[in-house]
Formats: C-alpha cells, structure tokens, sequence
C-alpha cells in the first residue's frame, strides 16, 4: 500500500459529495482515508471521481478529529492525476 495523495479531493457521484483526505492504491483498489464532506467543493481541482465503494467505515463520523475510511475497487474510480482537473470538469 501506497500514499498517493496527500489531501486528495473527489466526487462521490452517488451521494453528490465532495471528499477531502488522503489516497492510498492497494493495487486493484483504493483506499480514502476521508476528512471532510461537503456537498460544496472543497477545493478547484479534483483527483478523483469515485462512482462506487465496496466498504466505508465510519461514514457518518467523518470529521477533522475522526477519519473515516473507504475502500473503492479501482474500476469504480475515475483517477484525475496527481494534479487533478478542474471541479467543473
């Protein structure tokens, strides 16, 4: 398992939600160790667009205190780049 962002920023298309945490790529999935929800956007640039997630612990916890933790199957994310593109996109 990898860091691959450190403050990623994501759409979680189901849910209409923007995500803030950090990224990790556990091979054919990732995990979002995620800190802030928001329906608003967090930051301009996005690094991922997650569209499905297997496992999210924690959900209704998420806080800058209490991180929760999401598992996502590779096929199910959209990955931006280490830079991202714009939100709007």
């Amino acid at each position: 398992m990898s860091c691959i962002k450190t403050g990623f920023h994501a759409f979680l298309e189901p849910h209409q939600l923007f995500l803030y945490g950090d990224a990790f790529d556990v091979g054919d999935a990732y995990l979002f160790r995620i800190c802030e929800t928001s329906r608003e956007p967090i930051q301009a640039r996005k690094h991922f667009t997650i569209r499905s997630w297997d496992l999210w612990f924690d959900e209704s916890a998420t806080s800058m205190d209490r991180n929760s933790t999401m598992v996502s199957f590779a096929r199910d994310v959209t990955n931006h780049g280490y830079d991202g593109i714009d939100v709007c996109r």
